[in-house]
């Protein structure tokens, strides 16, 4: 996956594009305060994902997250002006089974409320509209470092999660799962936890990588990673 830096949409709030709909992916933009949040469908992939980024950039240097109904949940950073390969970075997680095929959001109605989005597992993401970053997921915990640093990995921890996720790291400059040779980490909700390589789970369509099927992760887990909870087929 190519990185590229999202623009930012600088109008005043509340801003909300309905744009004509596709079955599982109306068209998104909105201002919440300090957080945007836009849903589009990829034409290419005819896949739906949902970005959400801070409205107020300085030197280029901030911190914005991705949500495809691919499963990915992605932590993407800037670190300021410069080439995309030194400049910027990816964490990546994903969330079985990957069972809803919609994007959800749910746009605050009050005050106190925050944004939130649904994973492909049907958990959702809690985003805070003051700092534009995650604060919490469903049924698991969130740590988060809210200095953007080459170091820190990304800024994003997923120390607990009631389910099956897979870790897939940080990269400098590309995504995690552009390297086939790299490894991931599967973790069940007991924190059981199996390591594989990339070409493993993933395959190549042109310059993406590919997740394979529910089906597909789970046969292989079965029997490459018994250690594992994985309640579904």
């Amino acid at each position: 996956m190519k990185f590229f830096r999202l623009g930012f949409f600088p109008a005043v709030f509340p801003v909300l594009f309905a744009l004509p709909a596709h079955s599982f992916c109306d068209h998104i933009l909105t201002g919440v305060q300090n957080l945007q949040v836009s849903r589009q469908l990829d034409p290419d992939s005819n896949s739906c994902f949902v970005s959400l980024m801070p409205r107020k950039i300085i030197n280029m240097k901030y911190r914005d997250y991705l949500v495809s109904n691919s499963g990915l949940f992605m932590v993407f950073n800037s670190y300021g002006t410069g080439s995309n390969s030194t400049s910027t970075g990816a964490r990546e997680f994903f969330f079985f089974p990957r069972t809803a095929t919609e994007v959800e959001v749910r746009l605050p109605e009050t005050d106190d409320e925050e944004v939130q989005v649904m994973v492909s597992s049907g958990r959702w993401l809690t985003f805070s509209r003051v700092n534009a970053d995650l604060t919490a997921i469903e049924t698991g915990s969130v740590q988060r470092d809210p200095r953007v640093r080459k170091t820190n990995k990304g800024g994003i921890e997923i120390p607990t999660y009631q389910g099956l996720m897979l870790d897939a790291g940080f990269t400098i400059g590309q995504s995690p799962t552009d390297d086939l040779s790299r490894e991931s980490i599967f973790r069940d909700e007991f924190g059981m936890t199996c390591s594989v390589t990339n070409d493993q789970i993933f395959f190549k369509d042109g310059y993406n990588s590919i997740l394979k099927s529910d089906s597909e992760i789970a046969a292989f887990l079965k029997t490459q990673c018994p250690q594992l909870k994985v309640d579904f087929e």
